[in-house]
């Protein structure tokens, strides 16, 4: 499932309504307008998990931060889950 997270109030609670599953997080940005709408709340939220490049890769299991990578190599990214799953 892929769920666009804004703010910190949802990635907290994204977090906790997986329990004990695997959640990846990708934080990343677009140059469009659109973006501009919620630029504010997602500085907020790259401020918030120490984000200072994107791509940006946060692997989360139970809840705690087991793996994170600024990278675009997809390669990496699938041998993380495999390995955390």
């Amino acid at each position: 499932m892929i769920r666009y997270l804004k703010t910190v109030e949802e990635y907290e609670r994204a977090l906790q309504d997986a329990g004990r599953k695997l959640v990846v997080i990708n934080f990343s940005s677009q140059k469009c307008g659109q973006c501009g709408i919620v630029a504010p709340q997602f500085e907020n939220l790259c401020q918030h998990c120490d984000i200072h490049s994107t791509p940006t890769f946060i692997f989360y299991k139970a809840q705690k931060k087991v793996e994170r990578f600024s990278a675009v190599d997809m390669l990496q990214v699938k041998r993380t889950i495999e390995k955390l799953l």
